[in-house]
């Protein structure tokens, strides 16, 4: 009888390394929906290290077909890790439960500019929130971090001062876009909000005359929005509308006349 050999088995090589490939699409095709930046790399790695496993079996390649599924096996548990950090947010947004930061960064930070700032050099936006910004909002003791805006910067990567300048920026183009009836319905108005390319702004009641009018009625909320199409500093009044910059005058950590 011819002794089994171990390299050149077509068969197996073929049935381990498909089955990997299988699991893999498996894997990342349930969790897609929670899927962020980064993820789409992994899965090419997962593949491109299933097609290498099988050539490694079908040449007997032991020692480097265990490093090859020891691989596998990490990148299926890391590709997890980002899926459950991403699924989280979502999940957490849905019920309500929004990201504080949300309207003043462009995304949510990746599992990587959470678990890694220290080598992708983004702001510790998630640490910032947890040590400053939720105390800030509930009214409680701040970690010493967070006493200046140039603790913020050194310890969290984060300006200030560069958020709510920012921020008024962006609220001073929806005003004009408004102005300008760009923005002509709700509709329109939260879609831009929700591709954060426009802010809230201080807006009339539905019942109310256009904004353009010469009208007394809700006059504060009218000088108040002109104020934010025509002044280029922001006002007390405009900083205390959105809640960073409220908190921030609040807590001493930045003055209306250093913005």
């Amino acid at each position: 009888m011819k002794k089994f050999s171990f390299k050149g088995s077509l068969g197996l090589s073929a049935i381990i390394a498909l089955a990997a490939l299988i699991y893999g699409l498996y894997f990342f095709s349930t969790n897609w929906s929670y899927s962020e930046e980064g993820h789409e790399y992994l899965f090419g790695g997962y593949a491109l290290l299933s097609i290498l496993l099988f050539f490694t079996i079908r040449f007997s390649q032991k020692v480097m077909s265990a490093l090859l599924i020891f691989c596998l096996a990490l990148v299926t548990l890391y590709s997890a890790e980002k899926f459950n950090w991403r699924k989280s947010y979502i999940q957490a947004a849905n019920s309500g439960k929004y990201f504080p930061l949300d309207p003043y960064i462009e995304s949510y930070p990746t599992f990587e500019q959470y678990k890694f700032n220290w080598l992708t050099g983004t702001p510790k936006w998630v640490d910032f929130v947890e040590d400053c910004y939720n105390p800030m909002l509930n009214k409680t003791s701040i970690d010493r971090d967070c006493k200046t805006s140039n603790l913020i910067q050194d310890n969290y990567g984060i300006d200030v001062k560069n958020i709510i300048r920012d921020h008024y920026k962006k609220m001073q183009s929806t005003a004009m876009r408004l102005e300008k009836g760009r923005l002509k319905n709700k509709r329109q108005f939260e879609k831009c909000l929700e591709e954060k390319e426009c802010a809230k702004i201080p807006l009339l009641p539905p019942e109310a005359e256009g904004i353009e009018q010469q009208s007394t009625l809700y006059l504060d909320i009218r000088k108040q929005f002109w104020s934010v199409v025509n002044d280029n500093r922001i006002s007390e009044k405009n900083c205390n509308f959105f809640e960073f910059c409220r908190l921030m005058l609040k807590n001493d950590i930045v003055s209306i006349d250093n913005l």
